[in-house]
């Protein structure tokens, strides 16, 4: 093992003292990140670029059940809305094939560190929900209302009452319960999702704010987001006219995750 990755244990491990100081640990690598990579379909990919806005929804529609029931708790007095990104260095193909994949026209978006500064510093919220595949705004909050952040995501397994945490190569043995419980389940998965590498955008929203609102619009058309305009892929078995780089992966797999799509359809 390298010094450099005994270093990065030595850090969480000298931050997870209490609740507090995990969670600035957390928000901290949150920020600084090279990388903040989102995998979509290409149509919600260009979305971004084309419209210019990014949306984030308060966790009901996630693959993860137990962080989706965990994002918001009816005990908070704010509302969470987040978006999730992959800080890897590298691609990965299960993030392309979770996301990106099911009918070979994924894309995916990488947003600069510098990009995403300007983007946590956004003065305006726009709070609404989908209707019939449409977004309808109901409400806008200046920064006074609402707080935003990055903050990477802690991946733990419990066991014998006690817990495993892992960031990216960081791990920490035997964390006690009790200061999990106090971190709360916004920033927490099982370890089976560590391999995508997490961090989250969230904006959170005091409720007295929110009544059906189930997804914010950040509008980021005042923003020069060139560099990370210019960090756009298509999936690696991607079909289609290219308007976008290819991905480093590219002649390296190969699948098929909606066979027969048309035949279940029909049924």
């Amino acid at each position: 093992m390298s010094n450099k990755n005994i270093a990065k244990k030595e850090i969480l491990t000298t931050s997870i003292t209490d609740a507090d100081n995990l969670r600035k640990y957390l928000e901290q690598k949150g920020k600084n990140h090279r990388n903040y990579k989102s995998y979509s379909s290409q149509k919600f990919i260009e979305e971004v670029i084309n419209e210019q806005r990014i949306y984030l929804n308060d966790g009901s529609n996630w693959n993860d059940i137990k962080d989706r029931k965990g994002f918001n708790s009816e005990n908070s007095e704010v509302r969470n809305f987040g978006k999730c990104f992959s800080y890897s260095d590298n691609e990965s193909i299960a993030m392309w094939m979770l996301y990106g994949g099911i009918d070979n026209r994924g894309a995916m978006i990488n947003f600069t560190q510098k990009d995403m500064k300007k983007i946590i510093e956004i003065k305006e919220i726009i709070l609404g929900k989908f209707e019939n595949g449409r977004f309808v705004e109901y409400k806008r909050l200046d920064k006074s209302k609402f707080t935003i952040q990055l903050i990477d995501v802690l991946y733990i397994r419990e066991k014998n009452g006690k817990y495993c945490a892992i960031r990216n190569t960081e791990v920490c043995k035997e964390v006690e319960a009790d200061l999990i419980k106090k971190l709360g389940s916004m920033c927490v998965k099982d370890i089976a999702w560590c391999y995508e590498n997490e961090c989250r955008l969230v904006i959170s929203v005091n409720k007295k704010y929110v009544g059906e609102e189930t997804v914010v619009k950040l509008d980021i058309s005042a923003m020069e987001l060139t560099e990370s305009y210019n960090k756009v892929y298509h999936s690696p078995t991607f079909k289609g006219e290219r308007k976008y780089e290819d991905s480093e992966l590219q002649g390296y797999v190969d699948w098929n995750l909606c066979s027969n799509c048309e035949v279940r359809l029909k049924k």
